[in-house]
């Protein structure tokens, strides 16, 4: 009976623990393949560090543009590297608000990307005549959602995105619009993803750069 008392202890002392036990937040770096119709191709990097991002814009191995984002404070600052040049970008605070004639549905699909778990979800703003499938994973992207408020996303893909509820944690590894036929008018897709730790300095601006101002 002793026995029986003390591994039900032991069960209940490990459910507590897993339970009250929070995965540390998302660090490391995403890569992103961006589709526009009528556009070229975009490749994207996002660093990610507590608070901080940086998105790098890349175009055959060389970063065209880079935008450093503090997501707590607001501070936000762009970057031209081939002039070596920053600017200070002003935050507008941003309002998602709920609309009645969007409709968000969690499908129940699966789908295991990069080794992340992620659930189907679709949205459709018929509105705007847009139809969105994205791919969702649930699980330590605590960046996220307040990385799309402090740059104050406008395009289609991140505005619908925030009409979907009781997402936690959460971060779309696919996302795509569709047309009336059924083709991508638009598509963001990770390609790569590392966890690892990212250096304090990837956040900082380079010394060599000069301010413009805008």
């Amino acid at each position: 009976m002793k026995a029986i008392i003390k591994l039900s202890t032991l069960f209940l002392v490990i459910v507590m623990f897993f339970n009250g036990t929070k995965m540390a937040s998302f660090e490391g770096k995403i890569f992103f393949k961006s589709y526009t119709e009528g556009k070229k191709d975009e490749v994207y990097v996002y660093y990610v560090k507590g608070d901080k991002v940086r998105i790098d814009q890349v175009a055959n191995g060389v970063i065209n543009g880079t935008i450093l984002a503090d997501t707590k404070s607001k501070e936000m600052f762009g970057l031209t590297p081939k002039h070596k040049i920053y600017y200070k970008k002003s935050y507008v605070p941003t309002d998602y608000a709920k609309r009645d004639d969007v409709v968000a549905t969690k499908t129940g699909k699966t789908q295991n990307i990069k080794g992340f778990e992620c659930t189907e979800y679709t949205v459709e703003d018929k509105a705007n005549d847009s139809f969105i499938t994205y791919y969702v994973s649930e699980r330590n992207f605590d960046f996220f959602r307040s990385m799309l408020t402090t740059l104050n996303r406008k395009e289609r893909l991140s505005v619908n995105y925030m009409q979907i509820d009781n997402l936690h944690r959460d971060f779309p590894f696919v996302g795509v619009e569709k047309k009336a036929d059924g083709s991508a008018k638009q598509r963001l897709e990770v390609t790569l993803i590392e966890e690892a730790e990212v250096p304090a300095e990837m956040f900082d601006i380079p010394f060599n750069f000069v301010e413009q101002s805008y």
